[in-house]
């Protein structure tokens, strides 16, 4: 995934990969540490919200990092915030939703995705 070309690398402009998760154990303190500050930005920038209503997804990445689908209740609790910062009305936004949710594998398994 890196798109980096030779000269970029010889001329130190490569950081690293461009793509991917840390991919930090669920024992490695580091992940508590980020999960609380994004945890703690995100009630800042949205105080409506209460931290029990959080979905998991909203607040970790894929192994990968590059999964674009997040749980349809992950898409639903941005609606006011992404319709206040881009003037979309929420019922718009929620059409916009509910025509890129995925439901659950064989019916069942998983959960509503939206890609």
């Amino acid at each position: 995934y890196n798109t980096y070309t030779a000269k970029e690398k010889s001329e130190g402009k490569y950081l690293g990969v461009a793509s991917g998760s840390q991919n930090l154990s669920a024992s490695n303190p580091l992940l508590k540490k980020r999960l609380e500050s994004d945890l703690k930005n995100f009630l800042n920038n949205n105080p409506s919200i209460n931290k029990k209503d959080i979905p998991t997804d909203l607040l970790t990445s894929s192994g990968s990092g590059l999964d674009p689908s997040i749980s349809q209740q992950s898409a639903l609790i941005q609606i006011p915030q992404i319709s206040k910062s881009t003037g979309i009305s929420e019922d718009n936004l929620k059409k916009i939703i509910d025509k890129n949710t995925q439901n659950k594998t064989l019916g069942f398994l998983g959960e509503k995705t939206v890609n």
